[in-house]
């Protein structure tokens, strides 16, 4: 009896793969051992109910952003208190970062401090007692502050106050400085110490005196 053309064993794998599969391991028993075993997956640490938090020495965050922190560590699913205070580090860093850029915003010349004397210098030129609208008579009630501060040693030193807090073109500052203008320009400034006596004499009295007094009697001896 002659063999078949086709050995029936060959058409459950048509490709040959699984007998060549089977040859190889049997020629080389290492070819097994190759095969990566599957590792169990660990069941996922349960996130806490709160974490052990702590501020930074001369942190410049309030106590309540641990309660934050805390709310924000629980959606990251963070389970250990190390991960959980990184992040009160991250917010502080921010913080720290953003005051720094406030404080450089307000000096002279920062977005803030600019913003500032433009709000203050329209609401002085809208002021009636100060530029009613005029820009030529704000100039002229700035410069008549001016004269006043710098008219004293402490003065002086003010305008270096009120041009770095940004508070020289305040409308309430340019009214109490003209109003000292206005007094000093009427009168004298009156200052501490100087304060004399109120006499009722008259002006050419003060100056020239009574007029010859009467002689007085010399008694006969």
């Amino acid at each position: 009896m002659t063999a078949p053309l086709i050995d029936p064993a060959a058409t459950a794998d048509p490709t040959g793969n699984a007998i060549a599969a089977g040859s190889a391991a049997a020629a080389d028993p290492s070819a097994a051992a190759a095969v990566v075993p599957v590792v169990p997956v660990p069941a996922a640490l349960a996130v806490p109910e709160t974490y052990t938090l702590t501020l930074p020495q001369g942190s410049l965050l309030a106590t309540t952003a641990l309660e934050r922190v805390t709310t924000a560590a629980k959606g990251l699913k963070l389970t250990q208190d190390a991960d959980a205070q990184a992040l009160v580090g991250l917010a502080e860093a921010e913080v720290k970062e953003a005051m720094v850029a406030w404080e450089a915003a307000r000096q002279p010349g920062g977005t803030i401090h600019t913003a500032q004397v433009q709000q203050q210098t329209a609401a002085a030129l809208a002021h009636p007692a100060l530029g009613n609208g005029d820009p030529a008579l704000l100039e002229r009630k700035t410069l008549q502050a001016s004269l006043v501060l710098n008219r004293f040693p402490a003065g002086r030193e003010l305008v270096g106050i009120l041009n770095a807090s940004g508070d020289a073109q305040r409308p309430e500052v340019l009214r109490f400085l003209n109003e000292i203008h206005d007094v000093m320009s009427e009168k004298a400034l009156v200052l501490p110490g100087d304060v004399r006596p109120v006499t009722t004499a008259s002006l050419a009295s003060r100056f020239f005196g009574d007029g010859p007094k009467p002689a007085t009697a010399v008694p006969v001896r």
